[in-house]
């Protein structure tokens, strides 16, 4: 993913369809790709576990992490269900800026006890400020 120049079409993502020969795996990152250091990407993610976005949001943010790519995750809506999995602490505890919509987890009865300094449960100022400061934001809904 070059995050160095703009968009000027939309990204149209194949179906995990598409890919359901090939496994999940990405490749390891074995040199990061310097044009890519100290860039901000931002993410969201508002759909549950089960839905093919979380595994697409979580190799997109290891893989950023890998290429030294300063990375900033929201969870939203059904998204915050995803703070039970625990690859998502881990890649925070490596450097992945995590955020949880406190809102969400009072509707879908998360408990916000018991999470260390690596998860930020904040409200969409949050978001919106992670909108307007990195190169690129994505969205999975």
């Amino acid at each position: 993913m070059d995050l160095t120049r703009p968009i000027s079409h939309p990204i149209k993502l194949p179906t995990n369809a598409h890919f359901k020969d090939e496994g999940t795996q990405m490749d390891p990152i074995t040199t990061p790709n310097p044009k890519l250091a100290n860039k901000k990407l931002g993410l969201l993610l508002s759909t549950k576990p089960e839905n093919p976005n979380a595994e697409t949001v979580y190799q997109l943010s290891k893989t950023a992490l890998a290429n030294k790519v300063d990375t900033y995750l929201y969870f939203i809506d059904e998204g915050v269900l995803n703070l039970k999995d625990p690859r998502f602490a881990e890649l925070a505890k490596e450097g992945l800026k995590l955020f949880v919509c406190a809102y969400g987890c009072q509707q879908h009865h998360i408990s916000t006890d018991g999470y260390g300094k690596e998860v930020n449960f904040c409200g969409l100022v949050i978001l919106s400020n992670i909108i307007d400061g990195c190169d690129r934001f994505l969205a999975f809904n």
